[in-house]
């Protein structure tokens, strides 16, 4: 059985192989744990995800960060309905979870996978499920961004869509 640590390496490795990014040379550009154990990505500078490691029990959490919820309190309260029905037996979630990041007030999709796995290369496919049902919910929920910032959560974006 591989290392915890070893294994996430590898995933990550299959991450960025699977995704269409730039990645340079630098240290500084290339896909990897930071001294938090964690890594982000910027998808289409319109979607992020957070990986975070827990080497304590062997889990990779995957934070995707859709938005803000709609200003007004009448689309405010449709958007908090629908993802709570959603959640009701990860019936339209793909077995994430939306919620209501504390620190931010963003809406987020989290996933958690179990590690090891016996397939390091299943990682790629949660990765693009997760991008697809985050665009979702972006778009049903009428998730935006604040006007003056941008979701860039790492200087590494993913280009093309994951379709």
């Amino acid at each position: 059985m591989p290392e915890i640590r070893e294994h996430a390496d590898l995933l990550l490795k299959l991450v960025a192989e699977a995704l269409p990014m730039e990645v340079g040379d630098s240290e500084h550009e290339i896909l990897a744990w930071d001294e938090g154990n964690q890594c982000a990505l910027t998808f289409d500078e319109t979607l992020g995800v957070i990986l975070t490691l827990d080497e304590v029990v062997d889990v990779l959490f995957l934070i995707w960060v859709l938005g803000d919820l709609p200003e007004e309190a009448e689309d405010r309260a449709d958007a908090m309905s629908e993802m709570l029905e959603a959640n009701h037996e990860w019936r339209e979630t793909e077995g994430g979870t939306l919620g209501i990041d504390s620190n931010t007030g963003m809406v987020t999709l989290s996933y958690r996978v179990d590690l090891p796995l016996d397939d390091p290369s299943v990682i790629q496919d949660v990765i693009v499920k997760l991008y697809n049902i985050g665009l979702y919910w972006q778009k049903t929920l009428e998730l935006s961004y604040r006007h003056d910032e941008s979701v860039e959560v790492h200087k590494m974006t993913v280009r093309e869509s994951l379709g």
